[in-house]
């Protein structure tokens, strides 16, 4: 990977800082700030996804643009409990468009011992997190299902290149899977103090590896990935 320019250097301290920032409002109850703060944190990681691609935007960099821009629907959907399912469904398409996205990067290597393993994670905590569950047991299924097969395709991609930023993305859908699952934790089993900060760090960290990973390679794929 490339030394971190100053300016993408900056980009990421802004990052954190909002990311700080939001989690200390929302931890403290100021609920006008972390409105504001929450949403411009996910807006700062797009745009520094714009500014580092290489132009025109290559595929990938695109399909990670349509993945981030549902992520902020769903950032912004979330801050109203009662707009719960919508946010879910605006994060379930961002997984869908990033599986897409690392399917494109990766050979017939497919990985199916990370699969089982994934998947029996996922039904393991599915069963516990059931009963509490109530009306939103299928929604909440078929979400886990679509972050699974994102997890996956995200670790495939990582495993099968051997640039050093593709690699973030063996880490970048573990961190967000993690994020999801004690987000699932506080909302469905047992909510608890400062539960904003291993739920927005993590979620920010994989996004951010994300962006850092497509802009990196955004130029050695932008031959190679441009049919349709």
């Amino acid at each position: 990977m490339q030394r971190l320019s100053k300016v993408r250097v900056c980009f990421l301290s802004g990052i954190f800082s909002l990311g700080c920032i939001s989690i200390f409002a929302s931890v403290c109850g100021i609920s006008v700030l972390y409105s504001f703060v929450k949403p411009a944190t996910t807006i700062l990681i797009i745009v520094m996804l714009v500014c580092f691609s290489k132009k025109p935007l290559s595929k990938p960099s695109i399909l990670t643009f349509v993945s981030l821009v549902f992520c902020l629907m769903g950032d912004t959907l979330l801050l109203k409990e009662s707009f719960f399912i919508y946010g879910l469904a605006a994060f379930l398409v961002a997984h869908l468009v990033f599986a897409y996205l690392f399917f494109t990067l990766v050979d017939d290597r497919y990985f199916l011992s990370t699969l089982t393993l994934l998947t029996l994670i996922s039904i393991s905590y599915y069963i516990f997190l059931l009963p509490n569950l109530g009306n939103l047991y299928l929604p909440v299924a078929i979400y886990m299902v679509c972050i699974v097969i994102m997890s996956w395709q995200g670790i495939r991609a990582g495993m099968n290149r051997t640039n050093n930023a593709n690699n973030l993305l063996v880490i970048a859908p573990i961190l967000f899977m993690i994020s999801d699952a004690i987000l699932a934790f506080n909302k469905f089993y047992l909510p608890f103090e400062w539960s904003a900060l291993p739920i927005l760090g993590t979620y920010w960290l994989s996004l951010t590896l994300i962006v850092v990973a497509m802009s990196e390679d955004s130029t050695k794929h932008q031959e190679q990935l441009t049919s349709w």
